[in-house]
């Protein structure tokens, strides 16, 4: 059966959207990120079993580009996880977390998010 799967794939098996998607952010894939959610655009909100989605996991990051496209992308940026918290309030965590103080990056990936919820609300 492997060898089926070998001759079908290439050699690899073939990787779920939302795999590729949580890679794609982990490695700051821009291109990527967009090429997933324009192929399945019910992934750009979609929440694990932690409500966690692809702009938190950017936010989380500290990754102003990944934000900046999957917001571009129509990311829903009130969504929170189980705990209660938005990217927003990730991006803001992750920031001081790393730093003692708000990263500019964190700063600047508020901001947009910020920006598109008051254009979306």
């Amino acid at each position: 059966m492997l060898n089926l799967i070998r001759a079908l794939f290439g050699g690899k098996p073939p990787v779920s959207p939302l795999v590729r998607l949580r890679r794609a952010v982990e490695e700051s894939d821009t291109a990527t990120v967009r090429e997933v959610i324009q192929a399945y655009p019910h992934l750009l909100n979609q929440q694990d079993e932690k409500g966690e989605t692809p702009l938190r996991w950017a936010a989380e990051k500290q990754d102003l580009s990944v934000v900046a496209a999957l917001v571009d992308l129509g990311a829903d940026t009130s969504l929170k996880d189980k705990l209660g918290y938005t990217a927003a309030h990730l991006a803001h965590y992750h920031g001081e977390f790393r730093m003692g103080c708000y990263t500019d990056v964190s700063k600047r990936i508020v901001q947009r998010i910020e920006q598109s919820s008051a254009s979306h609300p």
